[in-house]
Parts: structure tokens; sequence; C-alpha cells
């Protein structure tokens, strides 16, 4: 009689134990689960590759850029000016300033001297479609002007630095872009009469 309890109390605690260690690994796949869930590849973690247009200008250059920034040309009548432009978000603050003009500085350095550089930090040696400049910071107001002046043209970019990183980063990607073309001949000024260019039928 008593061996027939201790079986049965053996037992007992045998299939208490197989039931608690049951329920032990139920619990502990649900954590699991919770924890570390399936995630589709890249879905939070890579973000959609910014698309870039491509900028063409009649005086002669182009650069790229990202497609939802707006570029308006205020370049005007002013013959000095080859191109004005301005470059602006619909999502960030500030603004970004693009200009061609003729200049009477004979070089960056002479500009860095002038009232026009007054308030200047510390300018860095850059390169632009294969001309030597200068990207300088100022503080008041904080903006980013990267200059170039070669052959008594002056290529000079300033972006307001309303959101730093943000313009910083498309200030810096146009300018490495930006290259030079071919410049389209001017229409002759004056004497009222057209001009009909030809194209020369050239023989083999």
């Amino acid at each position: 009689m008593i061996e027939k309890k201790k079986i049965l109390i053996i037992g007992g605690v045998g299939i208490i134990l197989v039931l608690g260690l049951a329920v032990f690994f139920v619990v502990q796949k649900k954590k699991t689960a919770i924890v570390s869930p399936i995630q589709p590849p890249g879905i939070l973690e890579e973000k959609e590759a910014e698309t870039l247009l491509t900028y063409k200008d009649e005086a002669g250059f182009e650069f790229k850029y990202p497609e939802n920034l707006t570029i308006k040309d205020i370049s005007g009548a002013d013959q000095s000016v080859y191109s004005s432009l301005e470059i602006s978000s619909s999502q960030h603050e500030g603004k970004m300033a693009i200009k061609i003009v003729d200049t009477l500085f004979t070089s960056v350095d002479a500009w860095l001297k002038s009232k026009e550089a007054s308030g200047a930090g510390v300018a860095r040696e850059i390169t632009l479609a294969g001309m030597e400049g200068a990207q300088i910071q100022f503080a008041n107001p904080r903006r980013l002007v990267t200059i170039v002046i070669d052959e008594g043209i002056m290529y000079f970019f300033e972006s307001l630095l309303d959101e730093a990183e943000y313009w910083n980063k498309i200030h810096n990607n146009i300018v490495s872009s930006f290259t030079l073309t071919e410049t389209q001949t001017p229409a002759p000024q004056g004497g009222g009469e057209e001009v009909i260019y030809e194209e020369e039928e050239v023989i083999e």
C-alpha cells in the first residue's frame, strides 16, 4: 500500500514538472517573438535615394541639385552679370545664391581684404571646375561662401545657414558638381540687322 502511494506521489511530481517545463518554454517563446519581431529588410534602416537633377545655364555652366529645390533666375539686364540664381526649399528655412559676374578684383585674396569680406572666418582652399578658390564661414549673418576669381570673372556661391546641416550639404554638393560647359555665343548688339548663321557642308 505504501509502495503504491510512493508511486502515485512520484508520478504526480513528474507530471507537475513536465507541465511546468512546457509552460516555461511556451512563455519564453512568446517573449522572444515580442522582443524580436520579423521585419522586412531595409524598411526602417534605409531611406530612399535622393533624386538629382542637372541645371544647365546658358552662361556656360551646369551643376546637380536635389529635385525638391526651386531655382529662380534673377539675372536681370545688367551686362556685367552672366548669371544670378536663387535656390530655395519649401521644406527648409534658408536659401542659396549663385552669381557669375565680372569683377575688378584680381584674386580671391584681394576680395578677402575688402569690405565685402568683413567678418570672414578662416578661409580654406577649394577647387571649383579646376579653378582654385576659397570657402569661408561668416558669423553675422551666419552664412557659407565659396568664391573663385578667374580671368576677371567672379564665381560666387553663398548659403544662408538658417538650417546649417541641410544648407551646408546642399552648398557643397552643388560646388563639387559644378562644371563649365561651352558658352553660347550672344547675338551681336546694335546695327538692327538680323545675322543668319549657315551650316557649312563638309564633303569628304
